[in-house]
Formats: structure tokens, sequence, C-alpha cells
């Protein structure tokens, strides 16, 4: 939909202006362009406010697109912005610009009217390819343009796997789950391992009584490292990391990056998406079942790598301008955060604030919009450049003047007049105030030209999402994603496998040492009369019973018949044999010397029998 190099828009509604020019006199009539007097106008960030079905999602959709075509070589932006739109309640808006409108379409015939043709634009749809309670979170009939996805566990950094694990991670659980990924990267390992290897790392490392930290810095992976007497993590901590590391293995989210000698394919390669400038890629993860805060999580992920591809001193830097939208953004950047939510939201929430802040030297453009302005954190608003406010309710007035009141807006009290705010109440009516501008406008949005999934104008049409539509308009590109779900599944089984020959391994050492420590205990309450028979055996081993008990008393200050007790103990644990053949009056003791010289090795006994320092 081109004409006279204008995009993808329409200067808006002719009805709605009509209604309302006898109100207001408008400035300009026409959606606000974006400036290009400088590259920081450019990569400024945008915010909507207003309520719902106001027009927010249209204006941050038209800002979006204009971006996309945006051609300013002399700021190092050839081809425009790659789009990147991030979808957390589903509507699925962006999505739908694939689609080609339908002649019924109520702005069909408004587009018609001013000389426009509907356009369409190519679009990716990614999906987190997840098992949820045991079930495939996709259903297997998926549109082409969804592009299910993993991630590789090599590429995640200890921040990530505490926002992605459920209920974060202690300081205890950060320093085994970065001793187990250290130990796979020193081994060679982290690019083959697999979620389940490093569950088996962790259950090895807690079983290990002195714990030996090392550094990962290269020239300092081979110097011997430092132990420490004790795990800097209790048991507790370490049984409640396997947990979490099981619930989020059974997601099936978290892949080796190599697996059978070939890279999975089907791990995020976000570097590769970023290039792709055509393509607008829309991430629609939704909240799941059992785990709320996986999508914040995998939000997080993206932004951050982001923000780590776009970072000047990558020297394989991304240099593709991205503009990131964010509907409903108060779910990413609250003003505050409680409970639980601390180990999910504030991860995501402080890498959105690092690109608010820093992205626009980056290369990196934020626009959102949001229902409550005063529930998104102060600091990402005063970064906000250019801001759309749509019809705030009760108290318009007030909340206008709080959102512009570090702005120093010369006609405030003007744009917040009663006739300024009663244009508000128009859909697609807002005060728009610019980047490096001082005087907020009154504005009418435009309409972008292609299928949203909600009713438009006053044609009736049902609210529906982009897999409905999409599946009426190309049922024959329909693709059945199951084979991918296999793929994951036969993963999961043999690296699954491997690892539980391992873990069998340490669980079976484990269980001998709890048997041999069971013995040393047992064997500790003989301890003296052991060292006194080893003293006795190194001579002879061969004795009459009551002298030999006689000597035990003297040595030990137990009394007869302890030592007898104790003696037809040790007998059954293959210490000793007693001979009654010629009677009880006249038993004889036979020593077997090499199996008290290794329990009492066992027992920390050194050869002259004092027992060692440990």
């Amino acid at each position: 939909m081109k004409r006279n190099n204008d995009f993808a828009f329409i200067r808006g509604l002719i009805e709605d202006r009509e209604v309302i020019a006898e109100q207001v006199t408008f400035e300009d009539v026409k959606p606000p362009d974006i400036p290009l007097s400088s590259r920081g106008s450019v990569m400024a960030h945008h915010m909507g406010y207003g309520g719902t079905g106001k027009g927010k999602t249209v204006s941050i959709s038209y800002w979006a697109l204009k971006k996309y075509n945006l051609k300013a070589p002399k700021f190092g932006i050839k081809n425009g912005f790659k789009i990147l739109w991030i979808d957390l309640v589903g509507k699925g808006e962006m999505a739908c610009a694939f689609l080609p409108m339908d002649k019924n379409h109520s702005m069909y015939q408004l587009l018609g009217n001013v000389g426009f043709k509907p356009e369409k634009y190519p679009v990716e749809v990614l999906r987190p390819l997840i098992f949820v309670r045991g079930e495939p979170d996709l259903i297997y009939e998926q549109p082409d343009i969804v592009k299910p996805f993993t991630l590789a566990l090599s590429d995640l950094t200890i921040i990530e796997w505490r926002t992605l694990l459920p209920g974060g991670l202690s300081s205890g659980q950060t320093n085994l789950l970065n001793k187990a990924l250290g130990e796979l990267e020193k081994l060679g390992k982290k690019e083959l391992s697999s979620i389940y290897d490093v569950i088996v790392k962790c259950q090895e490392i807690i079983d290990e009584e002195n714990v030996e930290y090392s550094s990962t810095i290269p020239g300092l992976k081979n110097t011997k490292g430092i132990k420490y007497v004790q795990a800097v993590f209790s048991a507790r901590e370490g049984k409640g990391l396997l947990q979490k590391l099981e619930v989020l293995a059974n997601t099936g989210l978290i892949q080796p990056t190599v697996w059978n000698g070939e890279p999975v394919s089907t791990n995020l390669d976000l570097a590769s998406v970023l290039i792709d400038q055509k393509t607008i890629s829309v991430l629609f993860v939704p909240r799941y079942k059992d785990l709320p805060h996986l999508n914040l999580s995998i939000i997080n992920y993206v932004l951050n790598h982001l923000y780590s591809l776009k970072h000047p001193n990558n020297p394989n830097r991304i240099k593709q301008p991205v503009c990131v939208t964010i509907p409903e953004l108060r779910k990413c950047v609250p003003k505050g955060t409680s409970g639980n939510d601390r180990y999910f939201v504030e991860p995501l929430k402080n890498t959105l604030l690092e690109l608010n802040s820093a992205g626009t030297g980056m290369g990196i453009s934020l626009i959102g919009d949001t229902q409550t302005y005063d529930q998104i954190d102060s600091t990402f608003r005063v970064n906000v450049s250019s801001q759309f406010i749509f019809d705030m309710g009760e108290k318009a007035d007030e909340k206008i003047k709080e959102i512009l009141k570090n702005r120093y807006v010369t006609n405030l009290k003007e744009i917040t007049d009663p006739k300024i705010l009663s244009a508000l109440k128009n859909t697609g009516t807002f005060i728009y105030l610019g980047a490096n501008s001082y005087r907020a406008e009154i504005r009418k949005n435009a309409l972008v030209g292609f299928w949203y999934p909600r009713s438009r104008g006053k044609s009736g049409e049902s609210e529906t999402n982009f897999y409905d539509l999409f599946k009426q308009t190309f049922p024959k590109r329909m693709i059945n994603i199951q084979p991918l779900y296999s793929f994951l599944v036969q993963i999961s089984q043999s690296t699954q496998t491997v690892a539980g020959q391992v873990m069998d391994k340490i669980l079976e050492m484990k269980e001998k040492k709890r048997e041999k420590s069971k013995r040393r205990k047992k064997a500790k309450t003989y301890l003296d009369i052991l060292k006194r028979l080893h003293e006795l055996s190194e001579e002879q081993t061969f004795f009459e019973f009551k002298p030999l008990v006689q000597d035990l008393v003297k040595a030990t200050g137990k009394s007869r018949s302890q030592v007898s007790r104790d003696l037809q103990k040790l007998e059954s644990k293959g210490f000793l044999f007693v001979d009654v053949s010629e009677g009880q009056k006249k038993k004889k003791v036979t020593l077997y010397p090499e199996n008290i010289k290794e329990t009492l090795k066992d027992l920390g006994v050194s050869e002259n029998g004092k027992e060692a320092k440990t």
C-alpha cells in the first residue's frame, strides 16, 4: 500500500475526524513522522498510554512500520529497522501483517476511498517448542510461518538459568550450578551436554566431601583450584536445585547445542533472526500452566542476547538497527515486584532498563504501550522520547500532567483543556509529544492497512486470532510440527539414558560410601579393643581366651563381661575366631590381623596405633 512514497497507513477514520471537528482544531491530522534531525531522534524510544480500545496498538504498529520502511543512510540505516515484536497477550496483531485484507473488512473500503491498497508483510512467528504437563504445548497443525524453537544449553548465562528455573536460585544453588557448568566446560563437554548432564554433574558435586573451586579464566583452567573444607551450599539447597532442574528438563526447552555430531536444528539462532531485516519477527510467548513466569524468562533470554549481539565490544556485532515493540509493557517493567516475582520479573526489568538507557547508542529502539502508566517504572518513562497519550479515563488532566511533568511542556494548560480531553474520548485521537519537543499536540491516529484480528469500525467483524485467520485464508499452508516434538523426545531419550547410566554409578558409589560409613561408625565402638588386638597381633595371633580377656580389661578399662561380649561381636564381624572345641574353660582365640589392620586404616588410625589427623 504505497502512494507518493507514503507507507502502509492512512490519515485516519474520516468519520471520526468529522465528528470531533467542531470540538477541537487539529494542528496536524496526520500521525507523527519519525524526526530525522539526528541519529538520536531516529533511534528514540516511544510509548503509548491509554485505555482499552483507544488505538494504542494501532499507534505502535504504525510507528514500528515507519521504522521498518525508514531509509536514513546518513545515520547508517540503509534498509530500515529489523522489527522484533514481543507478544505476551496473545492478540497476534502484528502476526496478521502477513495476511491479505479481506474485501469485507471495515477498513478495506476506507483505504480504497483515499487511493490506497491494503498491503501485507513477510512475518515469522517464533514460538517456544515445549511440553507442558507432559503434553506438547503447540497443536501439531501450525501455519507455515510459525517457527517453533528451543534454547541451546551452552548459550545460557547463570542469570538466565536463574530466571528459567522455577523459584529462582539461592546463592548456594547459584554456586553449585555455576560449579557444575564450569566442570562441563573444563571437560570440553558443554556444547555436547544436555540438561540431564547438568543434573548428574550437580549430584556428583553434592556427593563430594570437599568441593574445589577453580578459575574458568583462559590460562588458569589447569591451575590447581582452592578446596573448601565445607561446600558453599547446603544439602537442602542441592536437593532443591536438582528438583528445579528436573522441572525445567521436563519442558524440553533446553537442548544440547550439538547432538549426534550435528547442531540441534530447533535451537534459536537469534543472530540470523536479527540479520533478516525484511521479515518481521513476532516472539509469541504466552503464560504457561504450572510455570507462569517461564514466558518472561524466555523474553529475558532473547533481549539479553540481543543486547550482547548489538554491544559495541562484540567483535561479531550485528549492525542492523533493531526496533523492539512490546504491547502491555507494564508486565515487563513494573514499578515494583514482590515475592517470587523478583526472580523472574526483576532480571527482565533490568535488561529492559539497560536497553532503555543504552539502546539508542547501540542501534536499538524500544516501542511499548500500557493502560496504566503509573505502574511502569519511572526510570523507564524518563528515557522515553516520544509519547502518545490516549484517553486516560477519570482525572485525565491529573494523569496527563503526571506523564508530562518532567518534559517542561510549554502548553500544558492548553493541552489539558476540557475540550481537548473530550476529544480524546474518540478512538484514535491522542496527545503527542515528540522527541526534543516542548510543545504537546493533538493528533489523529492512522489505521494500519493490514488485518488486525479484532473488530474494526462498524463492520462487526468478530474478534478472532491469528491462527484462525491464517487457517481460513491459507488452509493448504498449515503444516504438521509433530516431527519436531518427536525429535525432542528422541534427543531426551538418548541423553537421559546416557546420563542415567552415569547417575547409577554415582548412586552406587554413594551407597558403598554409606555402607562403609555405617561400618566405620559401628567399628568405632570397639576402637580401643581393636587397637590392642592390633598391637598383640604383631607378636602372635593365637591366644588363650582368659588371659586375653584380662589383658583387654587392663588396656581398655572395660569390665570382663563387657570385653567378652565385644569379642563375640568382633568374631561375628570377622576380626577373630573363638575355638570352643575343647570346652568353655579351654577356649582359644585366633586373630585375623589383616582385617583388623584394614579397619583401623578406614578409621584413620596409623600404623603406630594413633589416630591420624583429618
